[in-house]
Order: structure tokens, then C-alpha cells, then sequence
């Protein structure tokens, strides 16, 4: 597998969880701030080094993790409370995810986005009696995200059928490691969202049973914000 190394850097870079791109032997293409606190290791200095290396410990449990998702046919896979010994006196306790990722390009950032909720979407409809997905598009005008003011946006929304997105977790969605699905690893939303917010758009949804509905807001036209 070949990434290009922006390509992880872009969709992690605001993210709050830490966040490693890494080649098939390992060794690191990018990572994101959280990963330089999380590792006390500059992404300059990091860049090219085998991940389970630097571990003081030789990363015997990250490197389980990374080879049972090379074995395990591409999935991703997850660990939860894996025990990192990031230095003799030091240790860290997190939930790893292992993430494939295809060969990509950033032109792609938003296609990859837009697949991840179409993907939801599907996954959300396993076992529905009449499962159905309809993709809209539609142009809006003058809208505001954040203090950047757009003249007009393009809208895609991702509606399904299905149960909907349980009301405890409404509020969470886009935060990683939140998923609904005992198989799933909580990442695609926030990856979706990042890469939004990257091109300066927005993703907003909602969901009630039978009919969820994710909004995707992309500028059409770059200006700055009122009074600039």
C-alpha cells in the first residue's frame, strides 16, 4: 500500500485524537499534533521511522494490532486499553485503530468523505425491510460558516431510511471512537467532517427513525466575511 503522505495530515490535522499515517513496513508518513504530544516525538523527526520501533518496548502490542489487519483481509481493527511504553518511566493507556487506506490523492479528501456516508448509510440499513438511500443535490445561497461568509454553497445530502442514530449518541457523532456498531471503529464521521471543514464546509444532520438525513455543505466561491 502507497499513501500519499498529505493525504493522512489533511484529514487529521484538527483532530483531537492522535492520528499516525503509516506505509506497509511501518514506517511513519505523517502524524497529526496529538500524535506529537501523545509521543513527545516531532513529526520531522518521526517521519520515516518504524512506528513499533521507537516504542521502548519494541511495540510488541502496536505491532500486533498493525499485523492483524494486514492478515485479517484489509479490515480495520481495533484495541481497546493497549498499554504503550513510550520510555522506561513512561506509559500510556489508549484505544488503538487500525485503519487501511487505499491508494489516494487529496483531490479525492471530499469524494472520501462523501463515500463515508454513503457507507454509513448502508451499513445503517442492514436487516431494513425496505432499505433505501437517496444522494440530492441542490445550490444554496448566502450562507455563513464560522466568520467566512460563502455566496453560494452546494448541498449533498445522504438520506436514508433506516432506524436512525440513537439519541444518546446524537450529540457525539463526530467525535472518534463514537460508533453505534459493535464492528465499527468511529472514525469515518470525524475523518468526514475534517475534510469538510478543510474546504471550508460544514456537515450537519438529522435523524429521527425511518429518515436520516447528513447535510454536506461545500463553497461554491471563496469570500472573505462580512466587514473584511
Amino acid at each position: 500500500m502507497t499513501v500519499d503522505p498529505h493525504y493522512g495530515q489533511l484529514m487529521a490535522e484538527h483532530m483531537t485524537t492522535a492520528v499516525v499515517t503509516l506505509d506497509a513496513s511501518d514506517h511513519v508518513l505523517a502524524m497529526n499534533p496529538a500524535a506529537e504530544a501523545l509521543f513527545r516525538l516531532s513529526r520531522r523527526l518521526a517521519h520515516g521511522r518504524r512506528l513499533p520501533a521507537w516504542l521502548s518496548d519494541g511495540g510488541q502490542p502496536l505491532a500486533a494490532c498493525l499485523r492483524r489487519t494486514a492478515v485479517d483481509g484489509g479490515r480495520s481493527a481495533a484495541q481497546r486499553a493497549l498499554t504503550l511504553r513510550l520510555a522506561a518511566d513512561r506509559r500510556v493507556t489508549v484505544d488503538c485503530t487500525v485503519t487501511p487506506l487505499d491508494e489516494v490523492a487529496v483531490g479525492v479528501m471530499l469524494l472520501q468523505a462523501l463515500l463515508n456516508l454513503v457507507r454509513n448509510a448502508a451499513q445503517a440499513l442492514t436487516g431494513a425491510p425496505r432499505p433505501q438511500i437517496t444522494i440530492r443535490t441542490r445550490v444554496q445561497g448566502a450562507v455563513t460558516i464560522g466568520a467566512r461568509h460563502h455566496r453560494q454553497m452546494v448541498c449533498v445530502e445522504i438520506i436514508d431510511n433506516g432506524p436512525g442514530i440513537p439519541a444518546e449518541l446524537q450529540r457525539t457523532v463526530f467525535y472518534p471512537m463514537v460508533t453505534g456498531r459493535s464492528d465499527g471503529v468511529g472514525l469515518g464521521l470525524p475523518i468526514a467532517q475534517s475534510l469538510a471543514h478543510h474546504h471550508g464546509g460544514l456537515i450537519e444532520f438529522d435523524s429521527a427513525p425511518g429518515r436520516t438525513v447528513f447535510s454536506v455543505y461545500l463553497p461554491l466561491s471563496q469570500q472573505r466575511a462580512k466587514g473584511a
